[in-house]
């Protein structure tokens, strides 16, 4: 395993579900250290402690005017300077009138923050009877969501619709010794097919994770709408994790982990992603059209 030797300031970690956040620090700071206690509560998912994914990430929007921080979702570092994550994570709803709902919710690209923080975090091997470190660097980057951005919610949280759910964010300064970024699957998910899911999750139930990097092994369940870019996956317990979104699920292969899509746990009545191989082109086109 590659070491990453970050030194620097302690920190204590945030609250890191796809939940409102306000009044933080919104300025690059140098790499922070923390200490984590070991949970022995038995938990869905398991703590990423051997940086299998060090390419997941913890990506907080900033409000577009006052610059405040409004949201903390997980994202997936494609390169040193570039991070995928669910466009609702960085677009805020707003209230409209939806199909057979006058109370409904929008989100579009007519309220995306126009910055985000990045934060990179690394687990430091544990010693024997001593709380584990984990240390982050932190970047600030440029939200770039998808142009065709739509998904209506009804009054109750419920996706009546989801188009293009996805948006990117461009680093400032590239991530010194970037993790190998997972590749972009090559096909569609089919039902039953296991998937990991991995995010610095936020737990409905339990409230903040602590700042933990978690994985979890599932299989896809169907798709949500006939020909549609949803996909709804098995989870057990539907309040573990419910407010996580903008994660990447994984397809593991023999030649290392792909990308199939984004999570979406923090929205609807269901546990689901959004695929990401029908949007390959615009994530390649938008990476190669760097500002």
């Amino acid at each position: 395993m590659k070491a990453f030797v970050w030194p620097g300031l302690v920190l204590l970690l945030s609250v890191v579900g796809c939940t409102d956040r306000s009044n933080q620090d919104t300025k690059d700071e140098s790499p922070e250290t923390t200490s984590r206690e070991v949970s022995v509560e038995a938990l869905a998912g398991e703590v990423d402690s051997a940086n299998r994914y060090l390419s997941t990430v913890l990506v907080v929007a900033h409000e577009p005017v006052s610059g405040k921080s409004f949201k903390g979702c997980s994202g997936v570092l494609l390169s040193p300077r570039w991070v995928l994550t669910a466009g609702h994570c960085v677009c805020p709803q707003r209230p409209a009138r939806v199909p057979a709902d006058e109370n409904g919710r929008i989100v579009d690209g007519t309220t995306c923050a126009a910055s985000a923080t990045i934060k990179v975090f690394s687990y430091l091997p544990m010693t024997p009877g001593e709380p584990s470190e984990v240390r982050a660097t932190r970047h600030q980057g440029k939200v770039h969501a998808h142009p065709e951005l739509k998904l209506l919610l009804d009054a109750g949280g419920g996706i009546v619709s989801s188009h293009a759910d996805l948006a990117l964010v461009f680093l400032e300064i590239p991530v010194k010794d970037a993790p190998p970024p997972p590749a972009l699957a090559k096909t569609e998910v089919t039902p039953g097919e296991p998937i990991t899911v991995v995010g610095h999750g936020h737990d409905e139930l339990r409230g903040s994770m602590g700042g933990e990097r978690r994985f979890n092994r599932t299989r896809v369940a169907r798709r949500a709408e006939s020909g549609g870019e949803r996909v709804v996956f098995e989870q057990p317990n539907r309040n573990l994790y419910r407010g996580e979104s903008g994660g990447p699920c994984l397809r593991e292969t023999p030649q290392g982990p792909e990308l199939v899509g984004i999570s979406s746990r923090s929205l609807g009545r269901e546990a689901s992603l959004i695929e990401t191989h029908a949007f390959q082109g615009w994530i390649l086109e938008r990476m190669q059209r760097a500002p």
